[in-house]
Parts: structure tokens; sequence; C-alpha cells
């Protein structure tokens, strides 16, 4: 599936919730940029591979830290190896605020390494923050 020149916004994630919260969030911050969804990061990988070399690819890719199948590291390790994708911002969100999967995230390539928020507001406030991808896409 192609995306036209459309702006959007791969995310990897096994929680529904949590993905019907980012289309919510992601929606009011900027109602230009769509989320595609995967359970997890082979899929978002394989999403990717399928697409056309003329596609034009997401704004920002963020990956759930845990999730199952490929978590967010082993899939950000599987983008990074791939020339085409070396240019696509990834971010790694996750439960935990844990210093050593931030470095390692940060050392494999992610442009950003995120404490998913506990509210609702904080959520948008990153979001949000995103606004320099959507711009650039």
């Amino acid at each position: 599936m192609s995306m036209g020149r459309e702006k959007y916004v791969l995310y990897a994630e096994d929680d529904p919730d949590d993905q019907l919260l980012m289309r919510e969030v992601l929606s009011m911050v900027d109602s230009t940029v769509h989320l595609i969804t995967c359970e997890h990061g082979k899929e978002a990988f394989e999403y990717l591979k399928q697409l056309p070399e003329e596609a034009h690819l997401p704004c920002l890719i963020i990956l759930d830290l845990n999730m199952p199948v490929w978590d967010g590291m082993e899939t950000l390790r599987a983008l990074k190896s791939e020339p085409r994708f070396l240019h696509l911002p990834v971010l790694l969100f996750s439960t935990t605020n844990n210093d050593s999967d931030r470095n390692l995230a940060l050392e494999l390539g992610a442009v950003s390494f995120v404490t998913k928020p506990t509210t609702y507001r904080n959520l948008e406030i990153i979001i949000g923050s995103f606004n320099a991808y959507f711009a650039g896409c």
C-alpha cells in the first residue's frame, strides 16, 4: 500500500489501547499526519520493505521497546541495516526509563528514547514536539 505524498507515522505497538491513544493525540496535534500501526517490529519492517522504491516513506517511526516477535531494539537494528531506511528518524517508546536501554537505542541510531507519559496531556506535549519531523516530510 503506497501512501502517495501523505505525511504519516509508522507506529509499532502491541497494545491496542496505546495505538488508539496515539491515533487520537496525533490527529489533534496535526490532522495532516496519518498513523499506520503494526503489532510488532517485524510487521513494521516488512511493511516498509514491501513499499515500492518511489513510495513516500514515513516522517517518523515510533517503536515500542517491548513487543512480541521483534522488540524495538531488534527492529531498530534491522531498520538501520537497510540503506533505504538509514535516514528515517526512529524513536523508541518505553514504559521504563532505563539508562542502558536509552544509551543502546541512541548508539543504534534512534533519534530519541522517550518514556511513555502517564497522562494524556503529557502525551500531547510529546507528540507536539514531533512537529519538526512532520514539517520536513
